[in-house]
Order: C-alpha cells, then structure tokens, then sequence
C-alpha cells in the first residue's frame, strides 16, 4: 500500500461480541490466518451477556490478540454507545490502523462512524504536514526523500446477515435501511456470504454501490473431523445408549421470540384449559359407562362455558399486557428490548389461539370417554397441514404489510388451532 512506513499492515476488527455463533468464530479465525500471512491484527469485541455461551476460550487457543470494550454488545444505550465510540476511537489513534474491519450491526455502525472521525482527523493532519513541507520548501530547506505518509484507514464491513426486515416495525426498519445507507457511503468495501445477500442489500435496500461488494462464502475449518471417526459411539456410551441399539436423533436449535412467545401463552391454557380436562375426563368416561351421554353433552357444554368465562378474559388480558409481562419475565442481560418486542409480537398473534387451544383440550377429552380416539388424531393432522401451508403463506403476506413476519408463523398456528377447535365440535354436536 501506497504510503505505509509501517513494517506490517495493522487491521482492527471490531465485533459486538463473541457470544457462540458463526461470527465470532469467523473473526477469530480470520483474524489468525491473517496474522499467519504477516499482517498485525487486533480484535476488539464487547462482553458477552450472562446467558449467552462466550467463544473467547477460541480466541485464547488461537492465540488472538484482542481487547473488551464494555457496551459493545447489540443493545442500544445512547450514553453507552456514546463511550463505547470515544473509546474505539482513542483505540484508533493509539494503534493507527491501516484497515478498519467491522462485524455485526451496532459494532458496524459504532465503528465505521469512529472510522470516518479518524480519517478526517488524518487527513487534516496529512495537510497541514504538506503545508509545512512547502514552506520549508520555499524557504530554501533541504528537501527531504520520500513522501508525506497519509495514515487514512480503509474500512470493511463483512454482513453475516442483516437486520433490515423482518425483525422490526416498519419505521424501525426504513431507519435502519437509512442508516446503512448512510455508512455505505464511506465505507470502502462490503463483504457478504453469497450473491443472494449482495441482491438483496445492494438492489432491494439501496446500500452502497454494486462494485463496493465482495462475495466471499463462508469458510469451515474441518480439521476437527479429520479425527472424527476415534469418537465414534462415544456420545452413546456417555448417553447410556447400546452402540448396536436403535438410531437416535439430535437437533441442535436455538430459543427464539416463537419458542418463547409460545411459551407464554400456553401458560394459562395449562392453567386453564388442561387442569379442568384432566379433572373432567373421568366424570366424561364415567357417564359414558352408565349409558347416559345426554348426561355426558351437558356436563362437556358446562364445562366448555367455563372455560370460555376464564379464557377470553386471559386472551385480552394477555393481548393488552404482552409487552409488560414479556418484560417482567424475561428482560434482563441480553434478552433486551428488541427481544421484548420480538416475543410481544409473536404472543399477540399467538394469543389469539388461546380460546382455541383451550377448548381443543376438553372436546378431544370428551372423545377420549367415548373410546374415540381416532377422529382427534385425525383431525389434528388435519390441522397440523394446514399450520404448515399457513405457515409458508403468512410470513409473506405480514412481510408485504411491513410487519415482523414471524408474527405470520404464530398467527398460522392459532388460526390451525382454531379450526381445528371448530371441526372437533362440529363433530361432537353430530354424534
């Protein structure tokens, strides 16, 4: 590079965190193989939240230099995020980088902005030292060789995804696609995953120029499972399983706003609509045995006004109260809130099925007295194809109507529900 008097060229790559996932393990790697090919590399990350897995143990192993930043994390908090700025950009003068590299969207954001100060800083410096060197010029001084160094950084930004849909409200959304917009603007060079993110962010978002990109697909380090065939059956033995036993299968998975929003509204359908079913199943079985299933309709029409009386209020109660009762149960460390607004989002949608999958609860109950269990079985496979096509239909149509579109996904299950609610007693009110 042009200018550089230095011996190596220095990268700072800043990350919001190292919490477990693919971006950490892409910037720690990243950074040591960069520094395997003579380059000097510094990892500045934020801490990792209290529930979340912390991936620095990798960067110690790899022998990665890096620095903690508090606040970095993906939370906003404008007197944090002011700090975290000045400190990230007295990181820059002290190390005087030739290359910012930035990961993630608030460490993108906080570090690309202190890389545009920096760069001013220099370059004003970078003129004054030519106005200097003129006039000793002119004065008759020796000339010295070489050039004025001009100690600018170049500045990356690698997306490993993107926030820019799907995850908020619209207005939320638009002033975050503004806002890459903006950073686009002096950044030097866009790195993405694949030519269907670079479509994306570059065509349907607007941000930067076609020729700023840089496609460069996700790399795995697969010298772990060179090995891999020594472990064979260890996870049986430490499970308890026979090795010439039955296949098994494991799912690795992640707690989402579904997972969680799911959660909480089952938690008055359990109270509700599952204790009052498993208390009525045995008054339901032993009317049928007595021959009286008149006697077995009005104890089941009782039963469902009652959990009608209790579940609409839950329904708008919980409805009214989504966003104060996610906060109270779960907003703390890194469930933040933006997660707060994920989950509420999702519950809205989910409690909508509440009625439903309370009255589910008893009417597959009362089948169960009459020694049917197949029609609920079936009826409920009904229902879980519909929850499928539902599901592959919603998210689109919320997306169009700018609205988080996994909040299509919980309303597919509880509209599923609910039909599957009105058939069962349809069929109930027919036998």
């Amino acid at each position: 590079m042009k200018g550089i008097s230095f011996s190596k060229i220095k990268v700072l790559r800043i990350i919001a965190r190292l919490n477990i996932g693919g971006p950490a393990i892409h910037t720690i790697l990243l950074s040591r193989r960069m520094e395997d090919l003579g380059y000097e590399t510094l990892l500045a990350a934020g801490q990792v939240g209290p529930a979340e897995g912390d991936m620095g143990y990798l960067a110690d192993a790899e022998g990665v230099k890096s620095v903690i930043i508090p606040n970095l994390g993906s939370r906003l908090q404008p007197l944090a995020d002011l700090r975290v700025f000045v400190r990230i950009l007295r990181l820059m003068f002290d190390l005087r980088p030739h290359i910012v590299h930035t990961h993630t969207a608030k460490a993108g954001a906080v570090g690309r902005m202190a890389a545009l100060i920096y760069n001013k800083v220099q370059g004003v410096r970078h003129r004054a030292q030519g106005l200097t060197w003129r006039v000793i010029s002119r004065e008759g001084a020796q000339e010295q060789s070489g050039s004025i160094t001009n100690d600018k950084c170049k500045v990356v930004h690698t997306f490993h995804g993107h926030v820019l849909h799907g995850y908020f409200s619209r207005f939320k959304s638009k002033l975050f696609q503004l806002v890459e917009r903006i950073l686009a603007k002096f950044t030097d060079a866009i790195v993405v995953v694949s030519e269907q993110q670079k479509e994306e962010l570059c065509w349907k978002f607007g941000v930067g120029r076609p020729e700023q990109y840089r496609v460069v697909p996700l790399g795995l380090d697969l010298r772990p499972l060179e090995s891999a065939s020594e472990s064979k059956g260890k996870l049986k033995s430490d499970l308890g399983l026979s090795e010439n036993g039955e296949s098994f299968v494991g799912v690795v998975g992640s707690l989402t706003s579904i997972n969680v929003a799911f959660a909480v509204m089952t938690m008055p359908q359990v109270v509700i609509a599952q204790a009052i079913s498993i208390a009525a199943l045995p008054t339901f079985s032993a009317q049928i045995a007595r021959g009286k299933p008149d006697e077995m309709r009005r104890s089941l029409a009782s039963t469902i006004r009652g959990i009608l009386v209790l579940s609409l209020p839950a329904m708008m109660g919980l409805i009214l109260l989504r966003t104060p009762v996610v906060s109270m149960l779960f907003q703390r460390g890194e469930f933040d809130a933006h997660s707060v607004e994920l989950t509420a989002w999702a519950l809205l949608w989910y409690t909508v099925g509440l009625v439903g999958h309370s009255l589910v609860e008893i009417v597959s109950r009362a089948f169960y007295a009459l020694h049917d269990t197949k029609t609920p079985v079936l009826v409920g496979t009904a229902a879980m194809t519909l929850n499928v096509v539902f599901s592959l239909t919603f998210p689109g149509i919320f997306e169009r109507y700018g609205w988080m579109p996994h909040g299509g996904l919980a309303l597919a299950n509880s509209l599923a529900t609910s039909l599957e609610m009105v058939v069962l007693l349809w069929l109930m009110n027919r036998r």
